[in-house]
């Protein structure tokens, strides 16, 4: 990539984020920007692996948040990738 951003996703009131990394370990994917003033609350692992236990219900939010979000950067991805190349085409 040419370093090269685009919005993938606004997140509101009561929204999550940082999904991918507790769920998979994996580095972050994106970069997270407010755009108003903003509380966040950091759950690290061990908290968020409790969470999970008790509440089987919040795992599967999380699991599907995170998959329509990959699929999400998936697609942006691509976008940027194809618009990329379209340039270096017309650079020719």
């Amino acid at each position: 990539m040419d370093g090269s951003t685009a919005d993938v996703a606004t997140v509101g009131p009561g929204d999550i984020f940082g999904e991918m990394s507790v769920l998979t370990g994996e580095n972050r994917a994106a970069t997270c920007i407010a755009r108003c003033e903003t509380a966040c609350y950091l759950i690290d692992r061990a908290a968020f692996e409790e969470v999970l236990d008790d509440r089987p219900a919040t795992a599967e939010h999380f699991s599907s948040t995170l998959a329509r979000r990959q699929t999400e950067l998936e697609s942006q991805r691509e976008e940027l990738s194809a618009t990329i190349r379209s340039r270096r085409e017309a650079d020719r």
